[in-house]
């Protein structure tokens, strides 16, 4: 039994190393729980960040999206506005055509 040899014969020995096993085991305990703190608000950051990035897409892509709707419209304007004019001249050309 190798333990047995590891071990002290006296109390006050083994009572010491106990206290040493119970103030280790204390310290793993609070950096277990130091790491587990640390890992949940890591996790909350990342999803903050996910949410501020997923927020940043939108805010990019609409206003992208609102410059291009506003140059469709602005182009179909500029066709209406054509096909007016090239109406008008039309109607003028006929005018000249019809008088004598």
């Amino acid at each position: 039994m190798q333990i047995k040899r590891q071990l002290p014969d006296n109390v006050a020995e083994l009572q010491a190393m106990l206290f040493a096993q119970f103030a280790a085991f204390d310290e793993l305990k609070h950096e277990h729980e130091t790491l587990k703190s640390s890992k949940l608000d890591d996790k909350e950051e990342i999803k903050r960040l996910n949410l501020l990035l997923d927020k940043l897409k939108r805010m990019l892509f609409g206003q992208k999206s609102e410059k291009l709707i506003a140059q469709v419209n602005q182009l179909e304007l500029e066709i209406e506005e054509l096909e007016i004019n090239q109406g008008i001249r039309a109607s003028i050309i006929e005018t000249k055509a019809d008088a004598p």
